[in-house]
C-alpha cells in the first residue's frame, strides 16, 4: 500500500494570504534592488572615480538590474494568481 504525503487542500483564504504573502515579500525585494540601483547611480555621477572603479559599478548595476528580471517576473505572476483567487471567491 502507498501512502501518499499530499498537503489537504488549501481553501480560497489560505492561497489569498500566502499568495499576498509572497507578493509583499518580492515587492520588498524588487524595492532593494531599486534602492542600490539609484545609490550605484548616484556614487557613478556624483564622485569622481577612476575608470576601473566606474567599469566595476556599471558591472553591479549590470548584474542587478538582471537579478531584477526574474523577480519582476514572479510579481506579475502573484498578482495573476491572486486576481484570478479573487474571481474565484466570488
Amino acid at each position: 500500500m502507498e501512502q501518499k504525503n499530499q498537503e489537504p487542500e488549501m481553501d480560497a483564504y489560505d492561497r489569498e494570504e500566502q499568495c499576498r504573502k509572497a507578493i509583499r515579500t518580492v515587492g520588498r525585494a524588487v524595492f532593494m534592488r531599486l534602492l542600490v540601483t539609484a545609490l550605484l547611480i548616484f556614487i557613478l555621477v556624483g564622485t569622481g572615480l577612476q575608470g576601473w572603479v566606474i567599469g566595476l559599478i556599471v558591472f553591479v548595476l549590470i548584474i542587478n538590474l538582471a537579478g531584477m528580471l526574474p523577480l519582476v517576473q514572479e510579481l506579475k505572476k502573484q498578482r495573476r494568481q491572486l486576481k484570478a483567487i479573487l474571481a474565484e471567491e466570488e
